[in-house]
């Protein structure tokens, strides 16, 4: 087989994998389903009004649409293009602080996230498993990491992403490794579908820091013990022992035209291979040539944070096998088979109080205890919060500043646990938020001040910077807090 049928095949193989796209789904749906999609949208809220009252219409048989009607008297026919739409947009809301969401594309099956459950689970948990979605190589390998923190998309400004189905990212999740997740109400109701939010770690490894790759090995041809083939390879030397698994580094093998503007003709197709959670430690020399391998190089993943990407180009010809990955110790082993004969393997805000009140009252409905409860002490902690930072104003020294100003962050951290709404998880959070940026300058500022003039206690400057480096991720901000903490004047030198 040559090259060029080759290339037509692998194209060809790319073209359909582009063209095995979703079918939509028809407008309108069955009375089972378009009776359950008015319930839930009954007493829900629509151009900041509520919806009065909900009711089926037909255009045909099994062929159903809402009409919805609102508080000042606004009607409107939607068929179920139109509410997927608001409800991807996020211009619909259930009530209970709830959200509609249609899963798949070829369906008009809907499913009910409640927001308010989803971020107390996520501020209160401390491991997060990702499970990795279809447009990703590395979907279906599970990765656990330990969650540093849970934010709002819009508070960091990053609110204007959305996922693959068009949903648009609300939730931020900031691992310890520095990897950032990014979340939209379709992700949030798949996260709690599988439970992949833990208050503690389970049986599997937690990933609370990058592996840092450190130098990259070739070994040469070898034999097998298997007639005509010989086996050759790179090893992948990182700076710690490994606790994932051989799955969870996947390879592929695609056709570009110009890798790196270095190759074109007969070594234009790339085999690559993905290492997570992984990061470089300055350059990794390139190898030129190994075997039927062609500049091999390590790069960080363009899309994805804490990956590198091994990759090198490859004559599609000699590829007869695909490549075994194995990790032992510190290193990933990537091996290649080479034998005699070469083919081809293909590779296949209203007032939200009052808007609240009044859609409880519509309902007849009396909040539970548990609501009541959790409403008190979202209050009393926003109070609290707000009172500790007033304290702090008016402390006569810096540690009793620092100190009042950490006792609210924690307030406005238990706030937003107990928020019942977007609106207060956004308050208590954007609280918090300020302090954590705050309080880590502070501390820094002081301890510096304090170790040049050689006053205060270090023992007490000690457990205030070791205390605020669990506030913040900012790389300039940890490197400072490490540079006091390993100082001659802070260790009494």
């Amino acid at each position: 087989m040559n090259t060029t049928r080759i290339m037509q095949i692998g194209l060809l193989v790319a073209l359909t994998v582009m063209a095995n796209t979703v079918g939509a789904a028809s407008r309108y749906t069955d009375k089972d389903n378009a009776l359950k999609l008015a319930a839930a949208l009954d007493k829900g809220v629509y151009q900041r009004k509520l919806i009065t009252s909900t009711f089926v219409k037909s255009v045909s048989t099994d062929k159903y649409f809402i009409k919805a009607v609102l508080e000042n008297g606004a009607e409107f026919d939607w068929d179920i293009n139109k509410i997927r739409a608001l409800a991807r947009e996020g211009k619909v809301m259930l009530r209970n602080n709830q959200a509609l969401i249609f899963p798949d594309q070829s369906e008009n099956k809907f499913v009910v996230l409640d927001k308010n459950l989803f971020s107390q689970r996520a501020l209160r948990s401390k491991v997060y498993v990702k499970l990795h979605p279809e447009s990703d190589v590395l979907v279906g390998r599970r990765i656990a990491f330990g969650i540093h923190q849970f934010n709002l998309a819009k508070l960091l400004g990053t609110q204007n992403t959305h996922d693959d189905h068009g949903y648009r990212h609300e939730y931020i999740i900031d691992l310890e490794n520095g990897q950032r997740e990014k979340l939209s109400l379709l992700d949030a109701f798949h996260v709690l579908e599988r439970g992949a939010l833990l208050s503690e770690p389970g049986m599997e490894p937690v990933m609370r820091a990058p592996y840092r790759l450190t130098e990259m090995r070739v070994y040469g041809l070898q034999e097998t013990g298997q007639l005509g083939v010989g086996q050759f390879g790179v090893e992948m030397v990182f700076d710690r022992p490994i606790e994932l698994n051989n799955n969870h580094f996947p390879y592929r093998f695609y056709e570009n035209g110009d890798i790196e503007g270095r190759s074109t003709g007969r070594e234009k197709f790339v085999v690559e291979v993905t290492l997570p959670n992984a990061e470089l430690i300055g350059r990794i020399r390139h190898i030129q040539i190994l075997e039927y391998l062609h500049n091999i190089r390590v790069v960080p993943d363009p899309i994805h944070a804490k990956r590198v990407l091994m990759r090198a180009n490859i004559a599609p010809e000699v590829m007869t096998l695909p490549p075994r990955i194995d990790v032992r110790d510190s290193s990933v082993f990537v091996s290649f088979a080479k034998v005699v004969d070469l083919t081809v393997a293909d590779e296949r805000s209203i007032s939200e109080r009052d808007l609240l009140t009044r859609q409880e009252k519509m309902l007849n409905r009396q909040p539970s205890p548990e609501e009541l409860q959790r409403r008190q002490t979202y209050r009393e902690q926003m109070a609290e919060g707000t009172r500790q930072e007033e304290l702090s104003r008016k402390e006569e020294t810096v540690e009793g500043r620092i100190d009042k100003l950490i006792a609210a962050i924690e307030s406005y951290s238990i706030a937003a646990e107990n928020a019942s709404s977007d609106h207060q998880l956004q308050e208590a959070l954007s609280s918090r938020n300020a302090l954590n940026v705050r309080v880590p300058s502070m501390i820094v500022a002081h301890a510096r001040k304090s170790l040049a003039k050689k006053q205060g206690n270090t023992e007490q400057l000690r457990m205030l910077l070791q205390k605020v480096a669990t506030l913040t991720r900012d790389r300039i901000m940890l490197r400072a807090i490490n540079e006091l903490l390993s100082s001659p004047e802070m260790q009494g030198q």
